[in-house]
Formats: structure tokens, C-alpha cells, sequence
């Protein structure tokens, strides 16, 4: 039988309810403020909805349910099937974390990212927007295939970078404006800013 997530917070309160959801174990709303404060996951807000999760690998979920033990925080453990028996913290530790929960360990929406990413751009294009301003310019790396990375992308920046250096200018700023990624491919643009030498 499956179980949604309100129906778990009703007859597990002030438990933690780890859900887990394809490759990840996720908690949503107070269940995961306080996983926040046991953790330091990042706490992520999506469609209104608040949301910390961790890779259901085994070393991370023993980490996790180490924390809680050792911070007596109840929890239960959900899959589409079964409900692993919680562990019974102390209900006031759960709720003295959330009293104390800092709203600044929430992650902006990928909206409000990217409202982020275009003014910082912004500040790099001329008055239409349409293209870089004076002594700056855009540039995009694509890379594909297996076992790449973030830093195979950034790397292929820099060599960008060394090549604009060694036309004799000194570079101000690179600023990312866009990031596309998944098994098969990565996509980098940033906008560099330079002067001459």
C-alpha cells in the first residue's frame, strides 16, 4: 500500500518522515527543518513546499539515522511499501529544533535562481541586453560523453581563459550565467569581463 505524506505526519507528529523517492530519501516541510538542523542539508522550497533529502545510499542513510539517535529525534523511514518501525526520540527535541530552524538555510526556487542569474548578467550587457557590453564577452562550453564532470567543463573555461590572457589582457570577472547537465552532456555559459593590459 502506498502512503502519502500528510497521512504520515498525522500518525508519526513530531517524527521526522523520510520518504523515499526514486534514489533519494526526502523530507518535506517541518520534517524537513529539522532534518536541516541534524544534517546540514540544504533545505530546498518547491511549488510552496519545503524539502531536504539525501542519497538512499547506505553510508549516508546510516549517517542520517545516526544523527537522529544521537540527538534523540524520532523518525520514520517510508517506502511505497512499508513503513520501517520509527525510532522513538524525544517529541521536545524535535520541536526545540524547529523552534530554532534559520530561514537562511533555505535554497531559493530555481525561479528566483534565475531571476538571480539574469541580473547578474544584466550588469554585463549594454543598454538593449542584447549583447556583452564593451570588453566583455559570452562564451559556452558543450562537452559530452561518459564519466564527465562539472570540473571537465570549468577546465575547458580555463582554458578559454589562459587563451584571452595570453592576448595580452587582464580578466575582471567570469560570471556564470547558465548550467545544463545530465549522464550524457554538460553546458557551461559565462560572460567574461577584461581589460586590456
Amino acid at each position: 500500500m502506498s502512503h502519502s505524506y500528510k497521512d504520515l505526519e498525522n500518525e508519526y507528529p513530531d517524527t521526522i518522515i523520510l520518504m523515499l523517492r526514486g534514489s533519494f530519501y526526502n523530507a518535506y516541510d517541518d520534517s524537513a527543518k529539522v532534518l536541516s538542523m541534524i544534517t546540514g542539508y540544504k533545505v530546498r522550497k518547491k511549488d510552496d513546499q519545503l524539502q531536504c533529502g539525501f542519497p538512499a545510499t547506505k553510508s549516508t542513510i546510516e549517517k542520517v539515522i545516526s544523527s537522529c539517535t544521537e540527538k534523540r529525534i524520532p523518525f520514520a523511514m517510508v517506502t511505497a511499501d512499508e513503513i520501517k518501525r520509527p525510532y522513538e526520540g524525544d517529541e521536545k527535541a524535535y520541536k526545540n529544533m524547529l523552534a530554532v530552524f534559520d530561514e537562511s538555510t533555505i535554497v531559493p526556487s530555481k525561479e528566483i535562481q534565475k531571476s538571480a542569474q539574469r541580473k547578474e548578467k544584466d550588469k554585463y550587457t549594454d543598454d538593449a541586453g542584447l549583447f556583452p557590453a564593451e570588453n566583455s564577452f559570452q562564451t559556452s562550453v558543450f562537452i559530452t560523453g561518459t564519466g564527465i564532470s562539472i570540473e571537465t567543463a570549468a577546465a575547458e573555461i580555463t582554458v578559454k581563459m589562459n587563451e584571452l590572457i595570453k592576448s595580452g589582457v587582464v580578466i575582471d570577472d567570469v560570471c556564470q550565467i547558465g548550467k545544463s547537465s545530465n549522464s550524457t552532456f554538460i553546458s557551461i555559459t559565462v560572460i567574461v569581463t577584461y581589460h586590456p593590459r
